[in-house]
């Protein structure tokens, strides 16, 4: 297996990490909480950052009219079954596929990533705007709107008296690591294919040096094939005075 396809495979395994850890965390930390309020986001659910957790957010977050965090929501089902598709089809093009498909396979996975982020700012919106207008409390902005309680989609924030933290975790990390593996993998592979076309081109110019001594012995820009390897070759000595050896010809013709 050639080393741009070795680590195509890997690029596609990486994703599978997603199963084992968690993608997103969102923490809210305020006076009243010594200890910081957090969530874990997997693939497939929700998991409790510290005992009891969404449990304590789902109490708090009732008085202001916002819905209980779900025990699940569709997405848990449509992403583990995106993530085994997308693994598989990379192992295939991995095994069968050349570097044009890895490219491919990498912005593929980058419009999936983009439009799974998209979505989670989407259900985030709703989950801190769609307030129950029968709420304990109600706050409003400084222009009379209904104040919204969204957590940020990456990074702090600022919500009353709590501050609020959503970055990725090691879920997150191994699946940009597969994407940009497989960008990697690209390159390798047109590295390795133009490799074999220089050598060729190589030979080629050191047949014509020899058919052609004693007749026309100028390369032409443009024309010649020698040429379209390195500029450089249309001032190459070694095609224009006497017979070289093929060590010296090699030489001239650099990578």
């Amino acid at each position: 297996m050639k080393k741009s396809n070795i680590i195509m495979l890997i690029a596609a395994l990486l994703p599978l990490g997603l199963f084992l850890f968690p993608l997103w965390n969102i923490t809210l930390e305020a006076p009243q909480y010594p200890i910081p309020l957090g969530m874990n986001i997997h693939i497939n659910d929700f998991a409790d950052a510290h005992p009891h957790d969404i449990k304590n957010i789902n109490l708090m977050n009732h008085y202001v009219g916002m819905k209980y965090i779900p025990d699940a929501i569709p997405e848990f089902k449509i992403f583990p079954i995106g993530i085994i598709l997308s693994t598989l089809l990379g192992l295939i093009i991995a095994f069968k596929g050349n570097y044009k498909w890895f490219l491919g396979w990498f912005i593929l996975m980058v419009v999936l990533s983009t439009a799974g982020l998209y979505d989670f700012y989407l259900w985030e919106h709703d989950y801190g705007h769609n307030l129950d207008p029968k709420a304990i409390m109600k706050f409003t902005n400084p222009d009379g709107t209904v104040m919204g309680f969204q957590p940020p989609l990456f990074g702090t924030k600022h919500i009353l008296n709590f501050t609020a933290h959503s970055y990725p975790r090691l879920g997150a990390f191994l699946l940009g690591a597969g994407i940009f593996t497989s960008l990697i993998a690209y390159f390798v592979g047109k590295k390795q294919l133009n490799k074999p076309y220089k050598e060729e081109l190589r030979q080629i110019c050191l047949w014509r040096w020899w058919f052609r001594k004693g007749r026309q012995t100028s390369v032409v820009a443009g024309q010649d094939v020698c040429f379209s390897l390195r500029p450089e070759l249309a001032h190459c000595q070694a095609f224009q005075d006497g017979m070289p050896s093929i060590q010296s010809v090699k030489g001239t013709i650099q990578e």
